[in-house]
């Protein structure tokens, strides 16, 4: 079973009839769903390149390794990209981690900084990041985590932002790594 709802508590009180229907829906259900909450993680598998000075998204829809309520959004030219968005489908506390690895700055000193955030509803809120300076010769090893409330049907993003002059891409491989981005509901 999956996408239930939160359950409700329920009590009984002392001499009450409990029918099987009551048994399923409050004790079977409520279970079942702390058994199986949504969770969604995906490897970022699309296109490697970070254009210079913006935020890029990452796509978790065709890296997809797991999402339990389906609320990664499908595809759209129009609303959805970069194939990034997750969608909410029950609110509540979730946890939302992504990382990345990025290839060297093209120059040969320091450049401006990467960074990686977590964000909700295309930018409207900013809930975590990270920022660090571009090192030629080494790659950028970003990581940012934060728990966050989403009512149902936020939208919530792992973006990337290359500060760099000129772009660079994400590595994705399996020896150094894929990018990746989970999403798991806490509590209410």
């Amino acid at each position: 079973m999956v996408n239930l709802p939160v359950p409700a508590q329920r009590t009984w009180t002392v001499g009450e009839t409990v029918h099987d229907f009551e048994l399923n829906a409050q004790v079977r259900d409520a279970i079942t769903f702390g058994l199986s909450p949504p969770v969604m993680i995906a490897n970022h598998q699309g296109g490697n390149t970070l254009p210079s000075g913006h935020w890029t998204p990452l796509d978790i829809l065709s890296g997809k390794l797991l999402d339990t309520y389906g609320g990664i959004a499908p595809y759209d030219a129009t609303n959805n990209p970069y194939r990034s968005k997750y969608i909410a489908p029950i609110a509540g506390i979730y946890r939302i981690t992504g990382q990345v690895q990025i290839a060297p700055t093209n120059s040969n000193f320091a450049g401006p900084f990467r960074s990686i955030r977590v964000q909700v509803n295309s930018n409207e809120t900013v809930c975590a990041k990270l920022q660090v300076p571009a090192l030629p010769s080494f790659n950028t090893c970003l990581n940012t985590s934060t728990d966050v409330y989403l009512d149902y049907g936020d939208i919530a993003e792992v973006a990337v932002f290359n500060g760099d002059n000129t772009a660079t891409s994400l590595i994705n491989d399996d020896i150094n790594g894929y990018g990746r981005v989970s999403m798991i509901w806490r509590h209410r």
